[in-house]
């Protein structure tokens, strides 16, 4: 990630009315342990663009596995699935939370999905 950073930079420089180049920046930036300015570049990627699936999986993962955020977590993965209902990573993230919340039914029902379009991640 680090090689990455100048380049997500650059890119935001050029274009910083582009997503796609707040979300660069960010996910270049996520291993640094300062997490607001991670944020806020995936929350102005979002302004950008409402649509940015992955984004939502991202934001979900960072306030929950690393703030401890689960609910607004669980939203994000929500409104990412809504987004894109056969994303890998979003139905993933979605079946852990589920089991974390004892709503095994649920998180069973979510992984038969996630194994008709990805047997070998199931």
């Amino acid at each position: 990630m680090a090689r990455a950073e100048p380049y997500a930079a650059r890119a935001l420089a050029l274009a910083p009315e582009l997503a796609e180049a707040h979300a660069a920046s960010a996910y270049a930036q996520w291993g640094d342990e300062a997490f607001d300015p991670v944020i806020e570049s995936f929350r102005r990627a979002i302004e950008l663009n409402p649509n940015y699936a992955i984004v939502h999986t991202w934001m979900a993962n960072i306030l929950g596995d690393d703030l401890g955020r689960y609910d607004e977590a669980f939203t994000m993965q929500e409104i990412a699935l809504a987004l894109d209902p056969l994303s890998i990573p979003a139905i993933g993230n979605h079946v852990r939370s589920l089991f974390a919340m004892d709503r095994i039914a649920d998180a069973e029902r979510e992984l038969e999905k996630l194994a008709s379009i990805a047997p070998a991640f199931h």
